[in-house]
């Protein structure tokens, strides 16, 4: 559960002095919760999180097109790793082929042509030259 964190619907979480520029200033403040009905509501988010994916995938309707074929090379990295239980391995090589087709998308996007590899915050870069 690396990605879905059901963990999280039991802690009620409260904000306190909660504004936008000074994020510093702001406190956190969790409270356990522990109740059949939170235990059941981790179950149902992880379950209805799998079935969105069929759902997806089964409507035709969509206005997608996919860089990555279900039986691309570009996967055998992630797949090998999670077949050999190493999940860290897989989260890194997951991680690389997210970066990789994000470039993709922003260039058929009619972005730029390419980023210097080394540049460790390209989301960021991505998400702050997005014109709104």
């Amino acid at each position: 559960m690396r990605y879905l964190h059901p963990e999280y619907s039991m802690v009620d979480y409260r904000f306190e002095n909660f504004d936008l520029k000074h994020l510093d200033r702001m406190i956190v403040l969790a409270n356990p919760l522990d109740s059949k009905n939170k235990r059941k509501n981790q179950e149902r988010y992880v379950r209805i999180a799998y079935e969105s994916l069929v759902d997806f995938l089964a409507k035709d309707n969509r206005k997608n097109y996919f860089l990555i074929e279900e039986t691309s090379q570009e996967l055998n990295p992630v797949v090998f790793a999670i077949r050999n239980r190493n999940f860290d391995l897989a989260d890194r090589k997951l991680k690389e082929l997210i970066k990789d087709v994000s470039m993709r998308i922003y260039q058929l996007e009619g972005g730029i042509k390419s980023y210097d590899n080394q540049i460790e915050d390209y989301p960021l870069m991505v998400a702050e030259d997005i014109q709104y």
